[in-house]
């Protein structure tokens, strides 16, 4: 575990197909077969974490990066907040998982 917290990867078995409609995205878990709507900071996540695991600050600074271009300026403060809660879901869901020291 770093200092930042657990490195959260994707669930091996989590396997996604998505269709995206811009300001929010549908996903199929098709392990499960259920079908989910995510926001568009969930949907940022989950797709940050489809190219690479990442501490919650590595992710916070990665999406500051990425929403950027779509909202212009992020506080990455607000950001990381706002992420949290999403982890935890996503951990939840079985989606995520962290990695094993």
């Amino acid at each position: 575990m770093s200092a930042d917290g657990p490195i959260w990867h994707l669930n091996p078995l989590v396997k996604l197909h998505w269709r995206d409609w811009g300001g929010d995205a549908v996903v199929l878990e098709s392990t499960s077969g259920q079908t989910h709507q995510l926001d568009r900071l969930t949907a940022a996540v989950v797709a940050a974490f489809e190219e690479s695991p990442a501490t919650s600050a590595d992710l916070c600074a990665r999406l500051v990066d990425d929403l950027a271009d779509d909202l212009g300026d992020v506080d990455a403060a607000q950001l990381q907040a706002s992420i949290a809660p999403v982890l935890d879901r996503l951990a939840l869901m079985g989606w995520l998982r962290p990695a094993l020291p």
